[in-house]
């Protein structure tokens, strides 16, 4: 488990924290707790991802209920990212995941078309559609980060055309806060970006069935209003083991 740098441990000896989240070992999430006051932490190897999720987090404050985010730095080994917390649970949390899902997966289709309707396309300077995602790909190839068999059929297949809107990124249960019945909050935006809105429905049907099992996908589809496209469906899904 990647430990929080001592700069933060120091100046924040009052408070309380712990591990919040750890999908990946290496870049995992701290809840800070002093009295009522709630901050997370998210840390990751030195590199661009946290400077620029915090650029994207910034950017989409004011157009999206999204972490403010409080500072970030880096001591030459770790980033860390610290915003404020949200209100809301997040959906692997929420009691309708078990109690009724059918609820669940009709809140999350609707708050991610309440997402892409939300924020206007060319106000947003962040880019990952076909071209930037598979040039993308092709620079993890090159680094030898994926293999090329999936790199030659990403390419092979890529969309010709596509609608454009700003995309989470990463639209999955965990990164949706739920209040009152309905999306309210979105967490992780590393990934925001104008794109085409298959990217986020692909990946968040996906997660409803990572998340509920079988059955849930059309649901997913028909409640952000939209029939599946399967060819979209499969090209996104591929991209997504790729990045």
């Amino acid at each position: 488990m990647r430990p929080l740098p001592f700069d933060l441990t120091d100046r924040f000896a009052a408070w309380r924290w712990r591990v919040a989240w750890s999908f990946d070992p290496d870049a995992p999430t701290y809840v800070f707790t002093n009295g009522d006051e709630r901050r997370f932490v998210k840390l990751a190897a030195s590199g661009r991802a946290i400077p620029d999720e915090a650029q994207k987090l910034r950017w989409a404050l004011g157009y999206l209920p999204v972490p403010e985010v409080i500072e970030y730095g880096s001591d030459g080994e770790t980033d860390w990212l610290m915003t404020a917390a949200l209100e809301g649970v997040d959906a692997t949390q929420h009691p309708w995941l078990t109690e009724d899902p059918h609820r669940l997966v009709v809140a999350l289709g609707e708050g991610l078309k309440v997402l892409h309707s939300g924020v206007p396309v060319n106000d947003c300077p962040f880019d990952f559609s076909p071209p930037t995602a598979v040039a993308h790909v092709k620079a993890r190839l090159a680094a030898g980060l994926v293999s090329p068999e999936p790199v030659e059929r990403l390419i092979a297949t890529a969309p010709q055309d596509w609608a454009e809107v700003v995309c989470h990124g990463d639209y999955c249960l965990p990164n949706a806060l739920l209040t009152d019945g309905k999306v309210t909050g979105y967490l992780d935006l590393g990934r925001l970006a104008v794109a085409d809105p298959w990217w986020d429905l692909a990946i968040g049907a996906l997660s409803c069935t990572w998340n509920l099992g079988p059955g849930y996908e059309e649901l997913f589809y028909s409640a952000y209003g939209v029939s599946p496209d399967p060819e979209r469906i499969a090209w996104y899904r591929l991209l997504y083991d790729l990045v």
